[in-house]
């Protein structure tokens, strides 16, 4: 919406520029990351266009949250006191989890089985919309005598596979490109996995329509759906979308 519909409209009203309150910056016509690297978004930007790129203004991409406070009381005074104002975390519409969300709409709590990684069942879940790869509590395992992560989901099946955590380590992700360029030259970049993982170093390729990253130190919890994206220093390369 902000990058389509919203994008649209602005300049039909014919704005010039586009200001946004990420925390990220532009830079020879890619998103950048942010100064503030424990408040960087550019994860999130990753499929933005160059003609989006280029109208683009983050008023906050150069500044520090601590920097931002003071500012806004002065400029802002009927904001009142920024102590009570929580800073947004991943989908700002959920207060608390996102299963509160889906509760209102679906049905969350459908028990199924947990199976191990050869396919053997090994015990039960409350529904696999609660779980997410990595996750540990929630689980009955049957005689487990250590811990079990979340390594699978099964929704068409509502099954859950469980492992022990070395089952979760992976070393080469496989993504749907989306938006890092077919010219792209291959070679070792940074690549992120999730929103507010470090970058690991990766070989990284095209083959066809697919996102090919060899990476050169593991990671946990990959999981189907989230973004690949890559990075050449702090510059966003482009990325795709993580399959299973």
């Amino acid at each position: 919406m902000k990058f389509g519909f919203a994008f649209e409209k602005a300049l039909e009203f014919g704005c010039e520029k586009i200001a946004t309150g990420h925390y990220a910056r532009v830079k020879e016509g890619h998103i950048q990351e942010a100064k503030d690297k424990s408040k960087d978004q550019s994860y999130f930007l990753f499929g933005l266009k160059r003609e989006v790129i280029e109208k683009i203004i983050f008023p906050l991409g150069e500044m520090k949250k601590e920097e931002i406070k003071p500012i806004a009381l002065e400029k802002l005074p009927w904001l009142g006191s920024l102590e009570s104002y929580k800073d947004s975390q991943e989908i700002c519409f959920v207060t608390d989890t996102y299963i509160e969300i889906l509760q209102k709409h679906l049905n969350v709590d459908q028990k199924g089985v947990v199976k191990d990684t050869s396919g053997k069942v090994i015990g039960e879940h409350k529904g696999y919309m609660h779980y997410t790869i990595g996750k540990r509590k929630g689980l009955t395992i049957n005689g487990a005598h250590e811990p079990h992560f979340v390594v699978g989901i099964d929704a068409k099946t509502n099954t859950v596979i469980a492992g022990k955590k070395e089952e979760l380590l992976q070393k080469r992700v496989v993504a749907q490109n989306f938006s890092l360029a077919q010219d792209f030259k291959e070679g070792v970049y940074g690549v992120k996995v999730r929103y507010r993982s470090p970058q690991v170093k990766a070989h990284v390729k095209i083959e066809g329509d697919k996102i090919i990253a060899e990476l050169k130190e593991g990671v946990y919890g990959l999981a189907s759906g989230q973004a690949l994206v890559v990075y050449q220093e702090d510059l966003v390369l482009g990325g795709g979308w993580i399959e299973a």
